[in-house]
């Protein structure tokens, strides 16, 4: 009875899966969601959140304090020319907050012949509708400069989905426009 006692503690901790592996495997996720959830917290910006499944893709967030999933936000996405995604969130943080908004700055996109633009931005809605309470009927874009293209082809790529986007400082010039979308 003692050798088979000694026989089965052996196979639990040096069988084809040990027990101690297979408890961490189950308790490693509950950490990492605890974890994003803690850097995560409402009312404070977030400047590098990877997208899951992807590490090379990130983006700067801001959810208004008031933020819970228990209802629908409002998200607006923005684009950088530089890939700076967290500038734009600063810039829109006392309005989102004052709003009720969630606001999203790709750190991927930007200026260049090489960038996966259609990539970058499917990635980012899809990371961002998993992760987030986001009101599908207020889904708005902006972006500088080059990422006022971007901010227009997002407009352009999910025009059912996408209410307005507005560029500023394109080509040189001052513009400050909303495009609606005719529903």
């Amino acid at each position: 009875m003692n050798q088979w006692r000694r026989c089965k503690f052996k196979q639990l901790i040096f069988g084809k899966i040990p027990l101690w592996a297979a408890a961490a495997l189950c308790v490693f996720p509950l950490y990492v969601n605890a974890k994003q959830a803690q850097d995560l917290a409402p009312g404070q910006i977030v400047e590098r959140l990877e997208v899951l499944g992807d590490p090379t893709q990130s983006y700067a967030i801001y959810l208004p304090s008031g933020y819970s999933t228990d209802r629908k936000w409002p998200i607006l996405y923005c684009f950088d020319p530089g890939a700076r995604g967290s500038l734009p969130v600063k810039l829109f943080k006392s309005a989102a907050e004052k709003y009720g908004y969630i606001v999203v700055g790709s750190n991927n996109s930007r200026n260049g012949p090489s960038v996966p633009l259609s990539s970058i931005i499917q990635t980012l809605w899809d990371d961002t509708h998993k992760r987030f309470a986001v009101d599908e009927r207020r889904v708005f874009a902006a972006g500088l400069s080059g990422g006022a293209r971007v901010a227009a082809s997002f407009g352009l790529a999910y025009k059912d989905r996408v209410r307005r986007f507005f560029q500023y400082k394109c080509l040189g010039r001052e513009i400050f426009s909303f495009f609606p979308h005719q529903k």
